[in-house]
């Protein structure tokens, strides 16, 4: 008898304390369950992290790198203009092209991150901007003066050997009786960061019809 009432009391105890053990057992799986969701969150945010973080790092070098790109080439640019904007406004004036290397000096004179390598002035073919006796800037000899980069005295310093008469120049004001100036500039801009390379060359171009002088002195003397 004392047996069967341990019996039916362990049962009864067992049958009172069950839904609770099971609601705390419930309670503590979902628990698991909300941490190791949590783990899991963090290790995806890892992976998308470790995936995407490369990518932010070169764009960003690329933000920076077109930067400096667009600013020396806007250098470039605006030089060519000052130098050939100079050199129109001289027509027949032997110093021409050397007051023209100046003005192109003034500009590109200030800090680039780019390498200046040289500066072409020539009689130019309007339709094409390139040397009116054909060919590349580079590559021209006759009435065309070229200039090279000095670093050291931040100026263009002329090239023996390269010449434009500046007494054969046409500037009567027609388009059939005027020549057009030409002017190049060559560079070269190294990458900052070496994430793309070694560099890229720059060349910047302007175009412009001489000043025209009195109808006595516009035609060529030769």
């Amino acid at each position: 008898m004392p047996t069967s009432s341990k019996r039916r009391a362990t049962r009864q105890r067992a049958a009172t304390t069950s839904p609770a053990r099971q609601r705390a057992a419930m309670a503590l799986a979902a628990r698991l369950r909300l941490r190791r969701g949590r783990d899991g969150e963090r290790g995806a945010a890892a992976v998308e992290a470790a995936l995407i973080l490369p990518l932010l790092i070169v764009l960003l070098f690329g933000i920076f790198e077109v930067a400096l790109l667009v600013n020396d080439n806007l250098l470039l640019s605006q030089a060519a203009r000052s130098a050939v904007r100079t050199a129109v406004a001289l027509p027949r004036d032997p110093g021409f092209d050397a007051e023209a290397a100046t003005a192109a000096s003034g500009v590109l004179g200030v800090d680039t991150s780019g390498d200046i390598e040289q500066l072409i002035i020539y009689r130019a073919d309007p339709a094409t901007g390139r040397p009116a006796g054909g060919g590349s800037a580079v590559d021209c000899f006759t009435d065309c003066i070229r200039y090279t980069w000095s670093p050291t005295a931040e100026r263009f310093e002329r090239v023996a050997g390269t010449t434009w008469d500046a007494s054969t120049q046409m500037a009567c004001g027609g388009r059939d009786a005027t020549d057009f100036v030409g002017v190049e500039i060559r560079g070269r801009h190294e990458w900052a960061t070496g994430v793309f390379g070694d560099g890229v060359q720059l060349v910047e171009r302007a175009v412009m019809r001489l000043e025209p002088v009195l109808a006595g002195s516009c035609g060529r003397s030769v």
